[in-house]
């Protein structure tokens, strides 16, 4: 009966403490409090609990160390708004605007900048230079937008332009627009449609050549 009891002690597998109890013994023991799985851990006071990230402003000087001159010098153009290529991190636009005025526009666009509306309007402000600011709202798959956004936009829509304080949502088509129209061609004065068949034409038929001679010659050699 001993033998039987201690054989089935050996081979029962021991059971592992839930996962919860094994982070709450682990919390207790690393704070100080103890630990065991009666759960009689004990307090810990305010005063133990301090906070030892470092702050942002030494985090900042740590970077700027760290950082190469092309680096040190990226930073400052965006900063500054006159950059030499686009970039989705810089706040505001300048181009040839003289120092000291604000753009007149304002480019409300996502955070993330993958938005393909919000990339239209970037690129034509890019491209005609025309002076902007920035500001970046949150699309809905990925955060909330702010209170003031839906002030402005009471559908939650982007992009969204204000221009001399004035907000102008920008409507784009579902669907894709037709081509103009090109007017047809005229030879003396008279309009010839250009009729182009549905399916390819066949290519037109090249004699064979002419052998000169029926009879070949065989070859020697090389």
């Amino acid at each position: 009966m001993l033998f039987a009891t201690t054989l089935l002690t050996i081979r029962t597998p021991l059971r592992a403490p839930p996962v919860r109890m094994q982070l709450n013994n682990m919390i207790r023991t690393l704070m100080g409090g103890g630990g065991g799985n009666g759960g009689g851990g004990g307090t810990v006071s305010a005063e133990r609990l301090e906070d030892a990230a470092p702050s942002w402003e030494a985090l900042a000087a740590k970077l700027d160390t760290a950082s190469t001159d092309d680096e040190r010098a990226f930073r400052q153009d965006l900063e500054s708004g006159r950059a030499a290529r686009a970039c989705s991190l810089a706040s505001q636009r300048l181009f040839d605007l003289p120092d000291g005025e604000a753009p007149r526009l304002t480019l409300f666009r996502d955070t993330a900048a993958w938005c393909p509306y919000c990339e239209k309007v970037w690129l034509v402000l890019e491209e005609k230079r025309v002076p902007y600011e920035v500001k970046k709202v949150n699309m809905n798959c990925y955060g909330d937008k702010p209170a003031w956004f839906w002030a402005i936009q009471p559908s939650g829509g982007i992009p969204v332009a204000k221009l001399d304080g004035q907000a102008r949502p920008l409507h784009f088509p579902d669907t894709p627009q037709s081509p103009p129209k090109i007017p047809l061609p005229k030879l003396d004065g008279q309009a010839r449609p250009l009729h182009f068949p549905d399916t390819p034409q066949s290519p037109p038929k090249i004699p064979a050549p002419l052998a000169h001679n029926s009879k070949r010659t065989p070859r020697t050699g090389r």
